[in-house]
């Protein structure tokens, strides 16, 4: 038997509102200190005036020289502040348990096209709550 297979992928940027358990979602290109600088300029954008407090990980574009260079006052993201978790842990980190459900709800689902998928993945997103949070004890 042959099977054609494609691989095709899709990066996100989630973030996960601590008051509501909504996640603002944005695609990226890839997953590199442009485009997390873009997608962190587009939630400015979204949420003009306001301080922004973001926990994540220590994945290299999240800790990048470039990315520090938008931070602070003056700067295009002077309303962004980062919080880095320790290092390996993902499961401290609430938007990972975000992913994981929205892969559980579209797994075993067989899907037209890719773009059927990705917005499946989306939908499922932005549709819904999430309960999970941060806990405090981690940013120790």
């Amino acid at each position: 038997m042959r099977v054609n297979r494609i691989t095709q992928s899709q990066s996100y940027i989630g973030f996960l509102h601590e008051t509501d358990g909504t996640v603002d979602l944005i695609a990226l290109d890839w997953q590199d200190s442009d485009n997390i600088v873009n997608a962190l300029t587009e939630l400015t954008l979204t949420y003009p005036n306001k301080r922004i407090v973001i926990v994540w990980d220590n994945a290299k574009w999240h800790t990048s020289k470039h990315l520090r260079s938008h931070l602070g006052e003056g700067n295009p993201l002077e309303n962004i502040h980062l919080i880095n978790l320790p290092p390996y842990a993902p499961d401290h980190n609430p938007i990972e348990h975000v992913w994981n459900e929205a892969k559980n709800h579209i797994s075993n689902h067989q899907h037209p096209t890719f773009t059927d998928t990705r917005h499946a993945f989306e939908t499922y997103i932005t549709n819904n709550t999430f309960p999970y949070r941060i806990n405090k004890k981690d940013l120790v």
